[in-house]
């Protein structure tokens, strides 16, 4: 029993992605089943921490901030550090990430290599969105578009943590085990691009990705949550936070009132975009 359940089950999956075979299945030796039990034991634990943390920092988005610049206190200083490791992890997870999507995309349409390739990735070709057009069914309608156009107050702002696009730290001072990976990557790209290995070797390679980026995410998660928690309802902490929220009125249109009432008007002002493909590489290893 655990808090944020889904999270903790979904972190699981993804920590232990190359011992996946396929759906929630996973092949465990004895020795692989106590690291999975002693890391959902750590995660449950830890996740009553950082659902307890999530919901205070929820329920600040929604109070007035005043115009305070407060101190940073060393535990917060520590807590921009592990937030500011983790997101470079994460961002570099989701490069080279797309850089594997790319390489497989490719394959997939080489009829000599798409076969090899459809045992670990496919392109799905995905509905483009239903995009409405607001302003046009304004000009037409003006009066019934006034009709369903409600009077919204909230409080918004949203949160800027200093450091973020200007960290570049080098992996290898804060975490060896994922800077060897990373640096790993352009090898392997060249080994494949030369046959001396298979484009198999991109999908374990993704698994061990997997592991990382979501092991990143949680401690991105934690770490921001710290930090808002730490703000409270100043405007920021110096050198970590900006977070300036304030009330806002705003006009909103309730779209699913006016589709409902009028679901021919809305049609005529509602367009489909053109398909996208996109690359799912299987997060299990089942062949």
């Amino acid at each position: 029993k655990t808090e944020r359940v889904e999270s903790v089950e979904t972190l699981l999956h993804k920590k232990f992605a190359p011992l996946g075979v396929r759906g929630e299945w996973m092949f465990l030796e004895p020795n692989d089943l106590e690291r999975v039990k002693n890391e959902a034991i750590r995660l449950s634990t830890e996740a009553a921490e950082v659902s307890l943390l999530c919901s205070e920092a929820d329920e600040l988005a929604r109070k007035i901030s005043d115009d305070q610049i407060i101190a940073a206190t060393e535990d917060v200083k520590v807590n921009l550090r592990e937030y500011l490791e983790a997101n470079a992890k994460f961002k570099a997870c989701k490069n080279i990430k797309a850089e594997i999507n790319k390489i497989l995309k490719d394959a997939l349409e080489d009829e000599n290599e798409k076969e090899d390739i459809e045992l670990f990735a496919k392109v799905q070709e995905r509905r483009g969105s239903l995009k409405f057009d607001d302003e046009g069914f304004r000009a037409k309608y003006p009066g019934i578009y006034q009709d369903f156009v409600r009077i919204e107050k909230s409080i918004k702002g949203n949160s800027t943590i200093s450091g973020a696009r200007s960290f570049d730290l080098a992996f290898s001072e804060f975490d060896l085990e994922f800077a060897t990976l990373v640096d790993s990557f352009d090898n392997l790209v060249d080994e494949i691009e030369s046959g001396l290995k298979s484009k198999e070797k991109l999908h374990e390679f993704s698994l061990e990705l997997l592991r990382f980026q979501a092991e990143a995410e949680w401690e991105k998660l934690k770490a921001e949550s710290l930090i808002k928690v730490a703000c409270g309802t100043h405007a920021g902490i110096d050198g970590i936070i900006k977070w300036v929220r304030t009330e806002q009125i705003t006009e909103k249109l309730d779209k699913a009132a006016l589709t409902e009432a009028h679901p021919d008007l809305v049609g005529e002002f509602t367009t489909q975009a053109e398909p996208v493909t996109a690359v799912k590489v299987d997060p299990k290893k089942g062949y």
